[in-house]
C-alpha cells in the first residue's frame, strides 16, 4: 500500500495531495492500536458517542485486511498526532474525507481519535491530570457527533479540528468552558490582539489560554466563575513551567452588538463584560448562525422565534445588520 493507491482507491482528489504527503512522509508509530470490533464499544463509551449511533459506527469499524487504505491512513495520522503530543505550538491537519465514502469516510476521525486515547491518557496520567477531568476532556468528540446530527441529519464527524488539541493533551474541560494552552501568535488569537505592550502576557509568544465555549447548556455567570478559578489552579498544577497570565476568546459571542438586543443580566452580556474586546472583526456572519440554529439558511423565515436570542439574531439581520466574530481578553 503507497500514498498514490491510497489517494486513487479512496478518491482523495488534489486538495488532499499536500495532506497526503506529509503523512507519507512519516514513520508510523508503535503506540498505534485499534481495538477490534468486539471491544470497540469500550472505547466509544469513553468518548462519550450517543448511545444511538454506536451500533452504526461500529458497523464500519476498519479492519486492516478489509479496508487497508483507510487503515494507511489511520496509522499515519496516529503518527502525526503522537508526534505533537504535549506541544502547544502544534497544527495538525485534518482535512474531511470524500462525501462518498458515506459512513465510513464521515467517522474517519472518530476512529483517528479513538486510536489515541490510550495516548492522551498516558499524558494525563504523567502530568496528574484527575480521571474526570480526562473523562470530560475526550468526551466533547460525542458531543461534536450530536452537533453534526442536529446539522445534517447523518451519523458523522466534521468538527473535528476542534478536537485535536483536546487528545493532543493541550485543551481540558473545566466545568462550563474549556481551556486550551497555546502560545500567542499574532493572527491566532484574532484580528489585531496584541497591543503594542512588552508587557508580560501580551507579548508573541507568550503562553495563553483559548477559551472554548461548548454547547452544552447555560453560559451561567456562577458556572464561567468556576471555570475560571478550576483553569488557575490547574495549570498551577499540572502545567507550572507555563506562565499563564491571559486567557483569549474568540466568539460570535463577544459581538457586542448582542448587547444592544439582549437583556442587561443575560448570561451572553454578562460573559462578555468579562472581556476586553479588541479591535477588528469577521462579519460574515456564519458561526452565529450555525451556533444558534445549526444552519445557514435560505431565508431568515426559515429560522424559528422561540427564544429571546433566536429573535434577537433574526431582528438584527432583517433590520439589515451583520453578525461577527470577535476576540477578547481577560486576565488570569
Amino acid at each position: 500500500m503507497d500514498r498514490d493507491s491510497v489517494a486513487g482507491r479512496l478518491a482523495l482528489g488534489a486538495r488532499r495531495e499536500a495532506w497526503l504527503r506529509a503523512l507519507d512522509d512519516r514513520e508510523t508509530s508503535p503506540t498505534f492500536a485499534l481495538p477490534d470490533r468486539d471491544h470497540a464499544a469500550d472505547a466509544l463509551g469513553l468518548l462519550a458517542v450517543p448511545g444511538e449511533d454506536v451500533d452504526a459506527v461500529l458497523s464500519v469499524w476498519p479492519d486492516p485486511a478489509r479496508d487497508p487504505e483507510i487503515w494507511w491512513l489511520l496509522e499515519r495520522c496516529h503518527a502525526r498526532f503522537v508526534a505533537a503530543m504535549g506541544d502547544v505550538d502544534a497544527f495538525v491537519e485534518c482535512p474531511p474525507l470524500p462525501r462518498a465514502l458515506g459512513l465510513q469516510g464521515r467517522c474517519f476521525w472518530v476512529f483517528a481519535f479513538a486510536s489515541m486515547v490510550p495516548v492522551t491518557c498516558d499524558l494525563h496520567a504523567r502530568r496528574g491530570v484527575p480521571d474526570d477531568i480526562s473523562r470530560a476532556t475526550l468526551a466533547d468528540l460525542g458531543q461534536q457527533m450530536v452537533i453534526h446530527r442536529r446539522r445534517h441529519g447523518t451519523i458523522g464527524l466534521d468538527l473535528q479540528w476542534w478536537l485535536v488539541p483536546h487528545f493532543l493533551g493541550t485543551l481540558y474541560a473545566l466545568g462550563r468552558l474549556q481551556f486550551h494552552l497555546y502560545r500567542l501568535r499574532r493572527g491566532i488569537a484574532g484580528p489585531a490582539f496584541w497591543p503594542d505592550s512588552d508587557e508580560p502576557g501580551f507579548r508573541s509568544g507568550d503562553a495563553a489560554l483559548g477559551i472554548h465555549i461548548p454547547a452544552i447548556g447555560p453560559l451561567t455567570s456562577e458556572s464561567c466563575d468556576a471555570s475560571f478559578a478550576a483553569a488557575r489552579s490547574f495549570v498551577a498544577n499540572h502545567f507550572p513551567e507555563h506562565d499563564f497570565r491571559v486567557g483569549t476568546c474568540t466568539s460570535w459571542l463577544l459581538d457586542d452588538q448582542l448587547a444592544g438586543h439582549l437583556p442587561a443580566d443575560s448570561n451572553i452580556v454578562r460573559f462578555q463584560r468579562r472581556f476586553h474586546v479588541v479591535d477588528g472583526a469577521t462579519d460574515d456572519g456564519r458561526d452565529t448562525l450555525l451556533f444558534v440554529f445549526d444552519r445557514v439558511p435560505d431565508s431568515l423565515d426559515e429560522l424559528p422565534q422561540r427564544t429571546t436570542l433566536e429573535r434577537a439574531i433574526v431582528q438584527h439581520l432583517r433590520q439589515g445588520g451583520r453578525w461577527r466574530t470577535r476576540t477578547g481578553w481577560v486576565a488570569l
